[in-house]
């Protein structure tokens, strides 16, 4: 049986920044990569959509290797790719189809129906194919409910809530997909996975020592700085992980309001501003892409980098708008003076000077860093304090910011000021790192309970 891989490769026509290609036994499948060029999704988007359609290449060579779309069962042969993506293949023991998939959640199943919806949506508009799951069927009256209450519960959550049109949410209603994912995704209540508050200390000052020179009174020898630094800017200053990895040298600053601390921009990485003396018109901003091409022969920011260079851009609310960039807000200011004094040192004492090199946290040889290589680096500095590299324990980078939002939770933070905290352009966004644990909302029942008029009825005596 044949089967279709995907590979990320540069593409010449985005001034090759990478891009998730899908490979069949033909050779490259480029109604997908012309989908990605017209879209202009993030890498890892690509890699979601291009996972997504090649379960369906896979699944319909194993199982409808005569099938052609337009056939008149395309809704059918669509709606069985998504029972068996949802209980699996396997039965008795056996899979004729020898795909020997195992069962998927809803949330997979219903992510990948929607991937190659839109896919085949866009073929049809293009001419080049036929729509395999087309909107086409007349929504029942609690479709067109919960669609209806879906577009107003965004809007009111938009800050471009005033360009949204109602007509938009009638047009999409009115009518839905002819084949629904089947499962029922289920809410659940788990507890936030942030990281262990009580180990931060540790982490800092053992998971990040360098064994071979704790004895060294010089902190810059004793201490990973470089990795301590990035540490210190996604748990006390909320941002994700690839983030740190676009800062410039000169985008911290000491801060005008407090001179003992330091002020961290972060710019857009593309398009994001940096400041030039021109010798005939002065001082004068330019995007970071004009300046790495000009002045840093021709090197390009780290979203086109490829393998452990590269670091992503997830995007958010810019809050400095005329340089495109986010402005770090510390949870607590003694993080941005800590943040001061080893920045200095960093500067001074490790990071190796290059005029061609502007990011602030390079490797040993000089080269940017990966999100990648800060997530084994921090992977160490866990397992070396007695936590294992898990998710669900809030030990992974995204545990930092995790743990920066419910910082926010326990400081009363209103969800506007914790939307700019976080750079979210939603502030429902911020929900899912600011989500009670089991063990909060049971304090606040029993802390209400103190004051509650609630009677409940003793046993009648006469009963014993």
């Amino acid at each position: 049986m044949s089967t279709a891989t995907t590979a990320i490769v540069k593409d010449g026509r985005r001034s090759k920044r990478p891009t998730c290609i899908l490979i069949t036994d033909h050779g490259i499948y480029w109604p997908l990569a012309e989908y990605f060029l017209r879209r202009n999704l993030s890498l890892s988007t690509e890699r979601a959509y291009a996972l997504s359609i090649r379960r369906l290449m896979n699944w319909t060579e194993a199982k409808h290797s005569a099938f052609v779309a337009g056939g008149g069962q395309d809704s059918s042969i669509f709606a069985s790719f998504l029972h068996d993506l949802t209980y699996g293949t396997i039965h008795n023991s056996e899979d004729p189809s020898g795909l020997w998939w195992l069962s998927h959640s809803p949330e997979v199943v219903k992510r990948t129906a929607g991937h190659i919806a839109e896919f085949s949506d866009w073929l049809a508009s293009t001419g080049e194919g036929i729509s395999i799951n087309p909107r086409d069927r007349p929504a029942s009256a609690f479709e067109q409910m919960v669609t209806a209450k879906a577009f107003a519960h965004k809007k009111a959550a938009s800050l471009l809530a005033h360009a949204k049109h109602q007509d938009a949410s009638r047009l999409f209603s009115s009518m839905t997909r002819q084949v629904t994912p089947p499962g029922r995704i289920q809410k659940l209540l788990s507890t936030p996975p942030a990281f262990p508050e009580s180990k931060i200390n540790e982490l800092l000052w053992v998971g990040f020592q360098n064994e071979k020179y704790k004895a060294d009174p010089r902190p810059w020898k004793r201490w990973k700085l470089r990795d301590i630094l990035i540490t210190l800017i996604c748990l006390y200053g909320g941002a994700r992980v690839s983030e740190p990895m676009h800062l410039w040298l000169e985008d911290a600053r000491r801060d005008e309001s407090d001179p003992d601390s330091c002020r961290i921009l972060i710019h857009e990485p593309d398009h994001g501003k940096v400041t030039i003396d021109d010798p005939v018109l002065g001082k004068k901003n330019i995007s970071r892409t004009d300046y790495l091409t000009l002045y840093c022969n021709g090197k390009t920011p780290l979203t086109r980098a490829m393998g452990c260079r590269h670091s992503g851009w997830k995007g958010g609310l810019l809050d400095v708008p005329d340089r495109l960039a986010m402005d770090i807000k510390w949870i607590n200011p003694e993080a941005g003076r800590l943040f001061k004094q080893l920045w200095e040192m960093y500067v001074q004492n490790v990071r190796p000077m290059s005029p061609t090199l502007p990011w602030a946290f390079l490797t040993k040889n000089g080269l940017p860093m990966g999100t990648s290589a800060y997530s084994d680096s921090l992977e160490k500095a866990v397992r070396k304090i007695g936590l294992k590299f898990k998710k669900s324990h809030g030990s992974t980078p995204h545990g930092l910011r995790h743990r920066y939002g419910q910082w926010l939770n326990d400081l009363g933070v209103n969800e506007k000021v914790g939307q700019v905290c976080m750079h979210h352009a939603n502030p429902l966004s911020q929900e899912v790192y600011r989500q009670l644990s089991a063990e909060q909302v049971a304090q606040e029942m029993k802390a209400a309970a103190l004051h509650s008029r609630i009677s409940v009825p003793a046993l009648p005596l006469e009963v014993l």
